[in-house]
């Protein structure tokens, strides 16, 4: 019933000779009725986020990079993952390998460890506790292995997670990583806001948003990036080893997202390379998209579609 509303067919992520498929092209419109209006070649490095955390859950891993000195990065998989773009700008560094960690034995060979965002941060501290990560975590920080927690993941590298409101559990409270000195509270107002901050120690800008039920207590941290109102953004241990932050798309930002890279580069006895060597620019990334897609298809056919 709903066949007289397809109006033709695009071709996309093409690989090959183009030219090989005209007989097919002809094929299809002699079958259906309806015109291949266009072939969209595959665009290799085209920085644009996948359908959140699909590829992730897929069985992703970012592990192109041939470099002896890359260092490795171990994302921690979540039932209820969120923001998977935070770190697809990491996965286009080509001096680190991005990988998928369930198990806390995927903790044992990496140089940064990310806890990731999550729509459940009670439920989804209670599997990773189940699952033995909290005393995985700790072996890894005693060894200095630099870990990094983001909105959810931030709450629970702390002391506690209370939800006395029943935002997103039925109102227990539970322990959290014990890495930082701080206690999150989810309470009934939501935060969205777009948020500007500035690196002290790594002297550089950041830009991102705040999306979260959650205020934290910051305890014993040190504030290392403050917001222009003064609020903190990103916090650190004494050491540097632990970060924790509320802040969404901080490693959009070429400069942090190298200079982090490099200190864990140093601490790791290698070269910091110092330049940066991947431009993240979304907007930049999706006119590349458009100006490919206006090239490969028959636009003119397209806009007499819309005008039928």
């Amino acid at each position: 019933e709903d066949r007289h509303r397809v109006k033709g067919f695009i071709v996309n992520r093409f690989r090959g000779d183009e030219s090989l498929l005209g007989k097919a092209h002809e094929m299809v419109e002699e079958r259906t009725g309806v015109p291949v209006v266009g072939t969209i070649h595959y665009i290799h490095d085209l920085f644009i986020p996948d359908e959140d955390a699909f590829a992730f859950k897929s069985g992703f891993t970012k592990s192109s990079s041939s470099r002896v000195d890359s260092i490795r990065v171990a994302l921690i998989d979540l039932p209820h993952f969120a923001n998977l773009n935070d770190f697809e700008p990491l996965a286009a560094e080509p001096d680190v390998e991005l990988i998928r960690v369930r198990e806390p034995s995927g903790l044992v060979d990496a140089d940064l460890i990310i806890i990731p965002g999550t729509k459940n941060v009670p439920s989804d501290l209670t599997v990773l506790l189940e699952h033995g990560f909290a005393s995985a975590l700790k072996k890894a920080h005693e060894k200095g292995v630099t870990i990094l927690g983001v909105c959810g993941g931030f709450q629970m590298m702390g002391r506690e997670v209370q939800d006395p409101f029943k935002i997103e559990s039925s109102g227990e409270s539970i322990a959290g990583f014990g890495l930082f000195d701080t206690v999150s509270v989810l309470e009934k107002e939501k935060i969205t806001v777009l948020t500007s901050a500035y690196h002290n120690r790594l002297q550089c800008h950041l830009s991102g948003y705040e999306i979260h039920h959650g205020r934290t207590s910051l305890g014993s941290c040190r504030i290392t990036a403050k917001g222009e109102s003064g609020s903190p953004v990103i916090v650190e241990s004494e050491d540097g080893s632990l970060m924790g932050t509320y802040l969404h798309g901080l490693f959009d930002s070429d400069s942090f997202r190298r200079k982090c890279i490099d200190e864990i580069r140093v601490k790791k006895g290698l070269h910091p390379l110092v330049d940066i060597q991947v431009e993240y620019d979304l907007d930049a990334a999706l006119d590349r998209l458009a100006e490919v897609v206006e090239r490969s298809i028959d636009m003119d056919l397209i806009m007499e579609m819309i005008r039928k």
